[in-house]
């Protein structure tokens, strides 16, 4: 018992430290960026990316810098994680807009269904909110269930069921909505400019059509190392997967 409550303090402590590293770092690169050192702003704020600390300050921050050197790729990769980790982010919002300008990709993509309802939700709430209160809802509803069913209690627990069982229906269907909400948004970049778009998923056939830095494609089908996209204009065609960047995960 000794070494588990051991263990579990010397988790604790090697999680702070880890905190406070990030942290650190994190002011690092601000302090760099505001000091005209783009590169090494750059450096930091990947190297904090990369091991998994992700936020809408870090991938703003991110993104203004690449911003500054004319990479608006990745600056719009950037702005847009930051965009969904804080949708209501009305400065996000703006300098993500002025991107897109400058690569010419002022497309709107279609409005889900209660995507405002689900931003602000992941704003305010966090975007595990949803997941956490449907497993909460759950037990709590088996645990009533239990009591109406195994121990015969009846009457108020019997309406409280009923009640609670509504309530995680609800959550469920808005958990669903919510995963669809993600994919719905499972956009791809285009890495650098001029990337060719091909009528086949073949690179030794003629392109139909380059596109610039930072576009965003939706994408349709993949085959292999290939997917089929459609741009803002509705043109369809092929992309080689090294040629793309993925907005966000999903699961």
């Amino acid at each position: 018992m000794k070494r588990f409550f051991l263990s579990i303090l010397s988790m604790c402590i090697s999680m702070v430290v880890a905190g406070a590293m990030q942290s650190d770092t994190f002011q690092l690169a601000n302090t760099a960026l505001s000091a005209g050192k783009v590169d090494d702003a750059i450096h930091l704020y990947t190297t904090l990316a990369d091991n998994g600390y992700g936020s809408a300050d870090l991938y703003y921050n991110l993104g203004s810098a690449y911003a500054q050197k004319e990479s608006w790729g990745k600056a719009r990769l950037f702005l847009e994680r930051a965009h969904l980790e804080n949708p209501l982010s009305k400065e996000i919002e703006q300098n993500l807009e002025y991107v897109k300008d400058q690569v010419g990709d002022l497309y709107h993509f279609p409005a889900y269904p209660l995507s405002g309802f689900i931003k602000v939700v992941h704003s305010v709430m966090g975007k595990d909110f949803l997941a956490i209160c449907l497993w909460i809802s759950f037990a709590v509803t088996l645990m009533m269930l239990f009591r109406w069913k195994v121990k015969k209690v009846a009457g108020r627990w019997q309406l409280l069921t009923y009640i609670l069982g509504g309530i995680f229906l609800v959550v469920l269907v808005l958990f669903l909505l919510e995963r669809t909400y993600f994919k719905f948004h499972d956009r791809m970049l285009v890495a650098s400019d001029l990337k060719e778009v091909y009528e086949v998923p073949d690179d030794a056939t003629e392109s139909a059509v380059g596109v610039r830095a930072g576009h965003k494609l939706r994408v349709l089908e993949d085959l292999g190392d290939w997917k089929r996209i459609d741009l803002s204009d509705g043109t369809e065609g092929w992309v080689n997967n090294k040629d793309l960047m993925k907005v966000v995960e999903v699961n």
